[in-house]
This record gives structure tokens, sequence and C-alpha cells, in this order.
């Protein structure tokens, strides 16, 4: 948590264009409350079912950045799915030049 996703995500997304999409805030928005909250009170597997419903049932534009949370790759089942939806995800922890904005 707090590592720059959502930031470094959006100036991507500003950079090129493209819609921006953060998955965390989706899920907050639904259950109406924080991502903290919701793992204090029904734990982290119910978060990362609700986080895979999340991912599989948002509508997604052609040309989109999509935040996900920092524990998303590490759920392969999810990925699978992300694959199949025939979804592009590229992952890279290091760009030589972040966009400035």
């Amino acid at each position: 948590m707090g590592c720059g996703k959502t930031t470094r995500s959006r100036k991507l997304a500003n950079h090129l264009g493209y819609e921006f999409i953060d998955l965390d805030h989706v899920l907050e928005d639904k259950v109406g409350m924080t991502i903290a909250e919701y793992f204090d009170r029904h734990g982290q597997d119910a978060f990362r079912r609700l986080e895979s419903s999340i991912l599989k049932d948002t509508g997604y534009p052609e040309n989109v950045v999509v935040s996900t949370g920092g524990g998303l790759p590490v759920f392969l089942i999810i990925w699978s799915g992300w694959v199949q939806m025939g979804k592009h995800y590229i992952s890279s922890y290091r760009l030589k030049h972040w966009p400035s904005d």
C-alpha cells in the first residue's frame, strides 16, 4: 500500500491519452468501505474473491490503463481469467522513463 501504483498509472494514462480505472476505488465504491476496513471485517480470502469478481465484471474501454492492488499479481486464478478475457497487461517494476505528467 502507498507505493505509488495509482499515481504512476494515472500519469501513464494521461501520457498515452487513455482512460484510467483504479480497481481499488471501484471496489471501495461497491462495498461502501475502504479496502482496509473490508479486509479487517471479512479477511483475505473474501477480499481476493471480491477483487476477482470486480476485475472480471468491470467494463473496460479499448484504450485504458487499469491500476490494481499490489496483491493482484499473486492471486494467479485472477490472472488466468484476465488472460482468457482477452485483456492485456504489461508488468514492469522499473520503466526507464515514467511520464512526468
